[in-house]
């Protein structure tokens, strides 16, 4: 199931059809959108450089491009070509996170805090459409977008609570999603994020004199988190355990009594 995921974003291959088409009905929309996406980056360096259009005029084209492929993919979902719909769906989530990093950080346009807004309207979208679409690649690029806005909107100022109520927020999220759909991967991505934000967040500002009860408490509430998500598909659904989730959970476990042992 796990590479059959990988190969053709499904758990198992439809009967009477090739690994080739799969693969290329697949794979070769993947790949467009990542050349239309890098279209779109170069696109916009050159104005840059050539000075062709202002910097509004840069981020509204940009957020235009990303609501056309969004509409383009919910226009064709559920159709004929519903792997290239899940295709434009994910590359027009990704323009919109870029558009909104592009206007706060890069030219200033919107407040910081109206980007991280807007950042996460768009991973909640995702998760929608995603779970409306059976579409994990949607899912993926929501969850990896929704971890790393914080780290593009980084101020570099200290606010423990606030990154750490986000994170906690994403994770329920997460849970509401594993009570529906088993997706593994998006399990992974989220644990390997939400670990690596706390213990680089606690590196960087962890004060042991002021912080300690945040940090005890919210690296808790991860842990918790971390042990209903790998098995509560298994137990809505009644299904059996498999390896991945035993593993999951011993690492998470470790995790987090090393952590509470180094704090």
């Amino acid at each position: 199931k796990r590479w059959n995921w990988i190969l053709s974003g499904e758990e198992a291959r439809p009967k009477d059809v090739s690994m080739e088409y799969t693969l290329a009905s697949v794979w070769l929309p993947r790949i467009g959108i990542v050349i239309l996406l890098a279209g779109i980056v170069f696109g916009i360096s050159y104005s840059i450089a050539n000075n062709y259009i202002g910097e509004r005029g840069r981020v509204t084209l940009s957020f235009l491009a990303g609501f056309g492929l969004v509409g383009w993919g919910l226009h064709l979902a559920n159709r004929k070509y519903h792997v290239i719909a899940q295709a434009l769906l994910g590359g027009g989530m990704a323009t919109l996170y870029f558009s909104s990093f592009a206007a706060a950080t890069m030219y200033d346009l919107i407040p910081t805090s109206l980007a991280f807004a807007l950042m996460i309207l768009i991973t909640a979208g995702c998760c929608a459409v995603s779970m409306r679409l059976n579409s994990l690649l949607v899912a993926v690029i929501g969850t990896i977008g929704g971890y790393i806005t914080p780290v593009l909107l980084s101020t570099g100022q200290k606010d423990l609570p606030g990154l750490f109520s986000y994170m906690a927020m994403l994770g329920c999220g997460l849970i509401w999603v594993a009570r529906r759909k088993d997706w593994k991967l998006l399990n992974i991505l989220s644990f390997i994020f939400t670990y690596g934000l706390y213990f680089a967040a606690m590196a960087k500002f962890y004060d042991k004199s002021a912080d300690y009860p945040v940090a005890m408490g919210f690296l808790s509430l991860f842990f918790l988190i971390f042990s209903s998500i790998p098995i509560l598909y298994n137990i809505v659904h009644k299904e059996k355990a498999t390896a991945i989730e035993l593993v999951f959970m011993v690492l998470n476990a470790t995790l987090y009594f090393c952590g509470a042992y180094a704090l």
